[in-house]
């Protein structure tokens, strides 16, 4: 019991309210109410035993006081009166009729111990599940607002997003580069508390001087280069993030008087991310700029935010509720995947008679809930794993076909099939705002 108790307080004792707090589902217990029932059940085991006047008289109030400290006091109080048991009680098969829908139950000092060990052991795996299902969260509203930044960058030519500024002197080009800074920053200055040592915050004491320092080391760097480094950076610290442990990732964390807890970290840098997509957006609509042809690596840049957005969305459904849990109308997650393939092989269909010089013969497609219906209803019997990977290989499929085309093959125009001109890059887009809208299906209920 005592060991059981260390795993458990290990787990839990340093979480910040807002993780004590987190339900992964309206209907489900938080850590801080999973806590107060272990206590309580605990206390019951032990009535089980006994009769009602001899139990500790601290637990006739014992909801008035703090969470930790009404867990010690229970655990010291059940304690003490287990080893106050008598021969009898040890020995006997007992069936307590009070506070309980099942007296003929029987009881054991053997039964009620063996419980006390179970149910904590089994609600310490459920707090590590909850930490889990928040970490997924985090993330999920991460990759969400990575790409909700890339999609302000589609359609917008190389000249605009690296030689006009959008705020003070700064390009998009480098507000990307300080992103990225950032990004490495956290992961830096994380390892090193997680290590034990004292970090470097000099840079979060003086913004100003960093964001300069950062801007003018990149200015002459081209778009691809800062591009890349956006997409290594955030990939490195998720990928450092994704490993860590439970308890280190959700611990509290007081350095210099401050709380860096790595949960608020993650959620500056969120919100960072979107302050920089407003901004952005604000600047497109101030300048009147429409969505034409850009890039091809902002393209594939953004075509892979959108896809960490939906796998990070897909990954907020447990495994067990992957093809029985409604998560879109009738849909389950693997209906929506393959929904998602399906459209996506249209997509290639598409690109290849694009990249071959023609317009994009595809499966004629008029009555788009008929089309997904059957599509739908033709993966049913299909295993999950023929559906993930063939989700997987329709986007290995795209990026081949989009390997072959050069920029200017991406802005070339042909007959669209419902009637309007199209490009490969405009074509391409579609699904990568296909991904981003169902991504934000699977993550309603974990906002």
């Amino acid at each position: 019991m005592a060991h059981s108790r260390a795993d458990l307080l290990a787990l839990v004792r340093d979480l910040p309210d807002e993780v004590m707090d987190y339900q992964p589902h309206p209907d489900s217990f938080s850590i801080r109410r999973l806590l107060r029932h272990v206590g309580n059940a605990e206390e019951w085991y032990v009535s089980r035993l006994v009769s009602p006047e001899t139990l500790p008289p601290e637990w006739e109030h014992d909801e008035d006081l703090p969470l930790f400290e009404f867990l010690e006091m229970e655990r010291r109080t059940a304690q003490a009166r287990l080893c106050q048991l008598t021969e009898a009680e040890r020995s006997n098969v007992l069936y307590s009729t009070v506070w309980t829908d099942h007296p003929q139950e029987p009881w054991t000092a053997r039964k009620a111990l063996r419980r006390f060990l179970e149910h904590e052991r089994e609600h310490t795996a459920q707090a590590r599940e909850i930490l889990a299902a928040r970490r997924r969260c985090l993330l999920a509203g991460m990759t969400a607002e990575r790409a909700g930044l890339m999609w302000q960058l589609i359609g917008l030519d190389e000249k605009k997003l690296t030689n006009e500024p959008i705020v003070k002197d700064w390009t998009v080009k480098d507000v990307l580069a300080h992103i990225a800074a950032w990004d490495r920053w956290e992961d830096k200055t994380m390892q090193c508390m997680l290590a034990g040592d004292v970090p470097d915050l000099s840079a979060a004491q003086d913004v100003d001087a960093f964001n300069a320092t950062i801007v003018a080391e990149w200015r002459d760097r081209t778009l691809n280069e800062v591009l890349a480094e956006l997409q290594a950076a955030r990939a490195d610290w998720v990928s450092w993030l994704s490993s860590l442990p439970e308890k280190e990732l959700f611990q509290r964390r007081f350095v210099q008087g401050g709380d860096w807890s790595f949960p608020g970290c993650l959620e500056v840098q969120r919100r960072h991310d979107a302050e920089h997509a407003a901004q952005i957006a604000t600047w497109r609509e101030a300048e009147k700029l429409e969505k034409g042809t850009g890039p091809k690596k902002v393209l594939l840049a953004g075509l892979a935010a959108a896809r960490h957005e939906l796998l990070a969305a897909t990954a907020l459904v447990p495994l067990e509720g992957r093809t029985s849990r409604r998560v879109c109308g009738e849909w389950t997650l693997k209906d929506v995947l393959g929904h998602i393939a399906d459209w996506e092989w249209l997509g290639v269909e598409g690109l290849r008679h694009m990249a071959a010089g023609d317009a994009p013969q595809i499966e004629h497609v008029t009555d788009f809930d008929a089309w997904n219906r059957d599509h739908v209803r033709a993966r049913h019997e299909q295993p999950w794993k023929t559906v993930w990977n063939d989700l997987h290989g329709a986007r290995r499929a795209m990026l081949e076909v989009l390997g072959k085309l050069n920029e200017t093959d991406l802005a070339r125009s042909f007959p669209s099939p419902w009637g309007s001109e199209i490009t490969p890059y405009s074509w391409t887009c579609i699904f990568l705002s296909h991904d981003r809208e169902h991504a934000s299906g699977l993550r309603e209920p974990c906002e």
